[in-house]
């Protein structure tokens, strides 16, 4: 019995310093490609190459997150994330009828932040409404 003990304490350590590394990682390329950006605005650095694998870096780090938080969920939280992220998706389709509205002069051009902050909201709401109100 207390191997079987030994054993979880020892794969949670490693999972945990698995964690803190790809968090660690994910954070030092974000604040690398935000000092990138920075240089190359103020062409400090003439060349955008440093900022391309900056931003390779940070998009790989962050979707290695995902997947390990996708990973490690059971089939029901899967489930509900399935469905709160169609529905989000679904949600960003609001940039048709704007731009539509747009050509017509009857509104401003679509803001893609707007958009894009209002699809996660979508998301993150659906999610938690359906995981926390079943319970």
């Amino acid at each position: 019995m207390k191997k079987t003990k030994n054993i979880g304490e020892v794969n949670t350590q490693k999972r945990n310093i698995k964690t803190f590394w790809i968090y660690f990682l994910s954070f030092l390329t974000c604040a690398l490609t935000i000092i990138l950006f920075h240089f190359t605005e103020n062409e400090v650095i003439e060349s955008v190459v440093p900022l391309i694998i900056g931003l390779i870096l940070m998009m790989v780090f962050i979707m290695y997150l995902n997947w390990a938080w996708f990973d490690n969920m059971d089939e029901f939280e899967k489930l509900i994330i399935g469905k709160a992220s169609f529905w989000g998706l679904s949600s960003a389709t609001i940039v048709v009828p704007w731009m539509l509205l747009n050509e017509l002069g009857l509104v401003s051009e679509p803001n893609a932040y707007f958009i894009i902050v209002f699809a996660f909201s979508v998301t993150l709401a659906l999610y938690y409404f359906e995981k926390f109100s079943s319970r």
